[in-house]
C-alpha cells in the first residue's frame, strides 16, 4: 500500500456545530477509503499521531483531526455526554469528507471515540482499529492507572523520572513520558510528542462526564458489528485493558495483536511489528470495499 510518490496533503478548519475543527488529510482520492485517527488524552492534540500518516497511500486517505476544544480546534470539549458527542463529531466529519463509510483508529483515550462511532453508526463504519485503547469499564481503567503509577514510581527510584513530579499538568505529562516505553532511554522519546499540545481544561470535563472510574461501556461495545483489529500493548497499563475490550466485542468480530513487553506508542517503539499487521488488516478492508455496495455520503 506504500508509494514512493509524494502524497497530497490538505488542511482546513471544518465547521461542526458551534466549533471549528482542525482537519488534516493525507493521500487517497475523493470518495475513496478513509481512515480517521482519533487521538487520546483526553486533551492531547492530534500531532503525536503524525507518524501514522505512514499508513496513507494513493488508495487510502488518512485523516487526522483535533477534537473540539483541543489543539487548534475551537468549541467546548463536551456538553455532558462525551460518548454521544464523539460519535456525532465523527459523523459530521464523515459527511464533510463526502464518503459513505470511514474506518476509525482510536489510540488510548481515542478508543472512546472509536467505540462511540462504531456502535452509533455501524452502517457507516467500515472497520475499527484500537491501539492500546482505554478499556470499556472504569474498574479496568482504575487498575490500569494503578499499574501505570507503579511503573512511574519504579522509574523515579531509578532517577529516570523526577521525584517529586511537577504539579503543572503539562509539565507532569512531559516528565512521565519514559514510563510509556519499554526502554525509557530510547532516543525516540524526545520526539514522541513533538508538536503535541495538552489541554487539561478539556480533559477535566470529559473525565468528569464519564463519571471517573464508574463508567461501563460494555453494552455499547456489544453493538459493534464491523471488523475490528485490537492492538494491545503491555506498558505501562498491562494487557488487561485490551483483553477486556476484546471480550466485550461480539465473538468473531475482533482480531487481536498482543505486543507483550512493548509500550503505549507501538508505531514508534516497534514499527516492524505494528505496521505490517495494521496494513494487512486495512488491505482486507479496502479489498472488501471494492465489491461492497456504496452508501450515499449523507
Amino acid at each position: 500500500m506504500a508509494t514512493d510518490t509524494p502524497l497530497p496533503i490538505s488542511e482546513w478548519m471544518q465547521p461542526i456545530d458551534d466549533a471549528e475543527v482542525f482537519v488534516r488529510a493525507v493521500g487517497g482520492f475523493d470518495g475513496g477509503p478513509v481512515l480517521v485517527l482519533a487521538h487520546g488524552g483526553p486533551g492531547l492534540s492530534h500531532d503525536y499521531l503524525r507518524g501514522l500518516e505512514a499508513l496513507a497511500s494513493e488508495r487510502l486517505r488518512v485523516v487526522l483531526y483535533d477534537q473540539r476544544g483541543v489543539g487548534r480546534s475551537t468549541g467546548r470539549p463536551t456538553s455532558g455526554d462525551p460518548i454521544a458527542e464523539y460519535a456525532e463529531e465523527l459523523e459530521a466529519l464523515r459527511c464533510a469528507l463526502g464518503v459513505g463509510q470511514i474506518s476509525v483508529l482510536g489510540h488510548s483515550a481515542g478508543g472512546f471515540n472509536a467505540m462511540a462511532y462504531g456502535s452509533a453508526y455501524p452502517e457507516r463504519t467500515a472497520s475499527l482499529i484500537f491501539v492500546d485503547s482505554v478499556p470499556p469499564t472504569g474498574a479496568a481503567m482504575r487498575a490500569a492507572h494503578e499499574r501505570q503509577g507503579a511503573r512511574i514510581a519504579s522509574l523515579q527510584e531509578e532517577a529516570i523520572i523526577p521525584n517529586p513530579l511537577p504539579e503543572d499538568p503539562v509539565e507532569w505529562l512531559a516528565a512521565v513520558i519514559p514510563a510509556f516505553f519499554s526502554d525509557p532511554w530510547r532516543p525516540e522519546l524526545a520526539d514522541a510528542l513533538a508538536g503535541t499540545t495538552y489541554s487539561p481544561a478539556a480533559a477535566g470535563p470529559i473525565l468528569e462526564a464519564l463519571r471517573g472510574y464508574d463508567y461501563d461501556l460494555r453494552p455499547l461495545v456489544s453493538r459493534i458489528t464491523m471488523p475490528v483489529l485490537n492492538v494491545i500493548c503491555d506498558i505501562p497499563h498491562g494487557i488487561e485493558n485490551g483483553l477486556e475490550l476484546t471480550d466485550a466485542i461480539p465473538p468473531g468480530k475482533s482480531e487481536r495483536l498482543v505486543l507483550t513487553g512493548r509500550g503505549h506508542l507501538p508505531w514508534v517503539e516497534c514499527p516492524d511489528l505494528f505496521y505490517p499487521e495494521v496494513r494487512k488488516f486495512l488491505a482486507r478492508i479496502i479489498g472488501m470495499s471494492k465489491s461492497a455496495p456504496q452508501l450515499p455520503a449523507s
